[in-house]
């Protein structure tokens, strides 16, 4: 039987047949959900656990993941994006997602991008991210985005 390794962020050869779980970092689930993100969201470009231009945090309250932030940069352009955050629902309105958003554009200003982008949805319930985007220095753009069901 071939075993399915892979390499992690913090340089764990992980076992997928055979995972232990009290040897995986909190890095290495931040950048693995940055990943899926990455793949899955709306970002055109991928991103794996070991590139230099991405990065994830995570938030961790009584030893427990409470939300985790991932942004990527674009040197060619000089802009970074913030593809991600997610607060666990239990843990939200109190300052989380602020915080991991606040260190996802440190590390972008300080990584030389000059411009900060992340998107949300424009619906009721994607109010709090758009509250959570403007107190962190956001300023919102209109967008205008068509969709066909082929």
């Amino acid at each position: 039987m071939r075993e399915h390794v892979i390499d992690t962020a913090t340089g764990l050869k992980l076992n997928l047949d055979d995972p232990q779980a009290d040897q995986i970092a909190l890095e290495d689930i931040a950048g693995g959900l940055a990943r899926v993100c990455r793949f899955g969201a709306q970002s055109l470009r991928f991103h794996s656990l070991n590139d230099e231009a991405a990065r994830a945090w995570v938030a961790q309250i009584d030893d427990r993941v409470a939300g985790f932030v991932a942004a990527t940069l674009d040197p060619e352009s000089d802009i970074g994006e913030i593809s991600m955050v997610a607060v666990e629902p239990d843990r939200q309105r109190v300052g989380i997602g602020a915080a991991l958003t606040r260190t996802a554009i440190e590390w972008l200003r300080d990584s030389g991008m000059s411009v900060a982008i992340v998107e949300t949805g424009g619906d009721p319930g994607h109010l709090p991210a758009r509250r959570t985007y403007e107190s962190t220095g956001f300023t919102p753009l209109a967008v205008c985005r068509f969709f066909m069901a082929l």
